[in-house]
This record gives C-alpha cells, sequence and structure tokens, in this order.
C-alpha cells in the first residue's frame, strides 16, 4: 500500500485540491497507519506555528533575532516516533520562549507608594512617589506637579522624614523638570513613614532649610 506522506503535510496545510483532498481522506478511512500519523504531522504542524508566534512577540519586545526559523519539514517518510519527537522538542522551545517573554515583559511591582501634598508649596502643587525593589535596593521615583521655579540661588531637596522623632535622610536634589530618582540602601526605608520636598538655599547648608514644598506619607502596598 502506498501511504501518502507528503500529503499528508499538505492536507495539513490546505495546500491540496478538491480531488486530491478526497483521495487523501478516502486512504485515511481504511488506513489506521496513516490516521495516526496525520494527527502527529498535525501536533508537529501546531507546535511550528506556535513557535513562530512566540518569535514574532519577542521580536517585538526585544533586538530582531537574525537566526531564521526551520522550515516546515517534509520528509519523504516520516514515522510517528520521529515527528513526536519533533513536537516535543518544539514545544519545549515554544515554552522557554514564552518565558523569556514574559521576563522581558514585566515590570518591577511598587513596594510603597506615597502622594504629596502643598505645604508651604501654591495649593495646586503635588506629587507621586513609587518606590520598588530592584538589584537588592530600593529605588525610588519622584513626579511634582505645579512645583515653582525655584530661584537662581535656591533648589529642591528630596528627604525620607520620620515625623514621630523628626529624623530626616535626604536623598537627593530634585531635578529641573520636577522628577528624579533615588536608590536607597535595603532597610532604610522602613525607618521613615514620609517624603519631604524642601525649598533649598544654595549656601552650604546641608541642613533641611524648615521650608517644606510637598509632604506626603509612604503607604505599603
Amino acid at each position: 500500500m502506498n501511504h501518502p506522506t507528503d500529503d499528508l503535510f499538505a492536507l495539513v496545510n490546505g495546500e491540496l485540491d478538491g480531488p486530491s483532498t478526497r483521495s487523501v481522506a478516502a486512504h485515511l478511512r481504511s488506513c489506521p497507519e496513516c490516521a495516526d500519523e496525520l494527527i502527529n504531522v498535525a501536533v508537529a504542524t501546531g507546535s511550528l506555528a506556535a513557535l513562530r508566534r512566540v518569535t514574532d512577540e519577542l521580536d517585538d519586545a526585544s533586538p530582531p533575532v537574525t537566526t531564521p526559523l526551520p522550515p516546515l519539514p517534509r520528509p519523504a517518510r516520516t514515522t510517528p516516533t520521529r515527528l513526536l519527537a519533533l513536537a516535543a522538542a518544539i514545544l519545549v522551545v515554544v515554552g522557554l520562549g514564552v518565558g523569556i517573554f514574559t521576563r522581558h515583559s514585566n515590570t518591577p511591582s511598587p513596594i510603597a507608594t506615597a502622594q504629596l501634598a502643598s505645604l508651604d508649596a501654591p495649593s495646586g502643587a503635588w506629587g507621586v512617589a513609587r518606590v520598588v525593589l530592584a538589584g537588592g535596593a530600593d529605588q525610588m521615583s519622584l513626579a511634582t506637579t505645579d512645583l515653582p521655579r525655584p530661584g537662581a540661588d535656591e533648589f529642591y531637596e528630596v528627604w525620607l522624614f520620620q515625623p514621630r522623632n523628626g529624623k530626616m535622610l535626604p536623598l537627593g536634589v530634585l531635578g529641573p523638570s520636577g522628577r528624579g530618582q533615588y536608590s536607597v540602601a535595603p532597610g532604610i526605608m522602613s525607618e521613615y513613614s514620609s517624603i519631604d520636598v524642601s525649598l533649598q538655599h544654595d549656601n552650604g547648608d546641608p541642613r533641611h532649610s524648615t521650608v517644606s514644598a510637598l509632604r506626603g506619607a509612604v503607604h505599603p502596598t
């Protein structure tokens, strides 16, 4: 009996014309071996299609991959065992690709946030702070809105503040854009419950000026 192995791949890919499709279908009804192999062909073909989809997603999230995808196999005669091995190998690659895509697309979740309200700044000024754990340290990003531009001999500075005992820790200067990124050593954030933005005079004094433009409590997420 002649087994239409090549036609099975063409059938799955929709490449056969009407008469050929009916001929292969008639053969499959009377040949359990080819019917089983058709299942294996469908699994292998579907796995390759899934691999192509994952690769396209990875291409969108990372630099282009120059290694071309392997062409769809079209052997003269492939045993069901080899097809199953091929399908299993492809599914492993697909799983790895999905894992890589997930890791690339994930961003760190915030461990704390703060809404900063105006104290000595105009009433419309406000800010938002977001703290994430990254690389073993806390990374805080701060964005402010409608904060007045400081004078020629002034600047804004960001502090951690503990109202219970008045302890303050300077984190750094707030940039002209009203945004800043600050790294905090592990464990330090837990010792403070608020974030303060002060208006400082450029006079060399490292202490808080006592003029707090914005302040807000830190809330763990």
